[in-house]
């Protein structure tokens, strides 16, 4: 069930120097989600469902003497968790609002913000704006509160009533208690996002942008990668690195990824000066081992498939040939979730777009 969800959405370093850093402090706001403080004036938000069906990304908020600055807004129930939070540390105004891309666990919340805080200025680059103020709206209109939402969320609860699976077989406790999470998740999803509405970006760049607030620093840098327009942002007195989707810990994601330009892009984030990398999902990465993993899992992945290309396989004979093992065992090892995760959010979806943009054909 998720790829559908998924697929409704989308159609719409070298180690670091010194000892590993870690954070300053960690806070549990709700079932699930921490609040993890990495300076002095930064803190992360983190909702632990990287592995589940349905997902949000990481948040994360700058403190200045002049107001506040929040990377990605995830779901309207958790965007309202921050901003409680976030008034409880600051009386000043969030006045920018950054989406790494244009993916909705990343900016579905907006308008969220917008509402809490009518001044912020929305910002992205220029692709992830058009994609983004373009197809967002079409998404709240048929799907958050529209009959084809309605009809998803039917299925989701359909499936997770059901004691059997597609197949017809019996369902493991496993299954069964990550269906009822799905449906349970979704709903709340759906029914948060109709509360606050589409939020669209109003301030764009094609290439670099440098804030400057309160006496803060804060750089924006395009890249491609996850996706054609993938933000990353750098606080160069902090030394934090936020990549956006990216990066995505534990295993990543490869749902309409740009293969082709990925694993350079990564060499780029690797040349930052950064103590501490807030990925798009999942935990902080206080080196840089993670990054490099990621980067060979994806090299490897686009290797494999520019070799298949060249003996003229088909896009069956790839997905039947392809050897990532050593990597599954990395990023997933034995755990059910993870290999969920590796399985429904990288292998299955990546393998057709890579083979693809190599030049296969089916």
């Amino acid at each position: 069930m998720i790829r559908l969800f998924t697929t409704i959405l989308a159609s719409l370093s070298l180690t670091l120097s010194g000892a590993a850093a870690a954070s300053l402090s960690e806070k549990q706001i709700a079932p699930n989600v921490r609040m993890i403080r990495l300076a002095e004036n930064v803190y992360s938000f983190t909702a632990d469902n990287t592995t589940a069906d349905i997902v949000d990304g990481n948040s994360t908020l700058i403190l200045t003497d002049d107001g506040a600055v929040v990377v990605d807004a995830p779901s309207a129930h958790l965007v309202r968790l921050h901003i409680a939070e976030i008034k409880k540390l600051t009386n000043k105004p969030v006045r920018y609002l950054i989406n790494t891309h244009w993916h909705s666990d990343h900016t579905i919340g907006d308008g969220a913000y917008k509402k809490a805080f009518p001044g912020v200025e929305i910002i992205s680059d220029d692709y992830t704006a058009e994609i983004w103020n373009r197809r967002g709206p079409a998404l709240f209109e048929k799907l958050v509160s529209g009959e084809e939402g309605e009809a998803l969320l039917a299925t989701f609860e359909k499936n997770a009533g059901s004691a059997v699976d597609d197949d017809g077989n019996p369902k493991s406790a496993y299954q069964s208690g990550r269906d009822a999470r799905a449906a349970r998740d979704l709903k709340r999803a759906f029914e948060s996002a109709a509360k606050t509405g589409f939020a669209g970006v109003e301030r764009t760049f094609s290439d670099a942008m440098t804030l400057t607030l309160g006496g803060t620093e804060i750089r924006l840098k395009k890249f491609t990668g996850h996706s054609r327009g993938d933000t990353v942002v750098f606080l160069p007195e902090e030394k934090i690195l936020i990549t956006g989707d990216l990066v995505i810990h534990p295993t990543p994601y490869g749902i309409n990824s740009e293969f082709r330009s990925w694993p350079e892009t990564l060499d780029a984030l690797l040349a930052y000066d950064a103590r501490i990398i807030v990925p798009g999902h999942g935990d902080m990465q206080y080196s840089k081992d993670y990054m490099l993993l990621q980067q060979r899992l994806i090299r490897a992945l686009r290797d494999q498939a520019n070799k298949a290309v060249a003996e003229r396989r088909k896009l069956e004979e790839f997905q039947a040939e392809i050897d990532l093992e050593e990597f599954r065992i990395e990023f997933a090892g034995d755990d059910p979730d993870l290999n969920w995760a590796w399985k429904n959010y990288f292998l299955d979806p990546a393998l057709p777009v890579v083979f693809n943009m190599a030049g296969g054909t089916r």
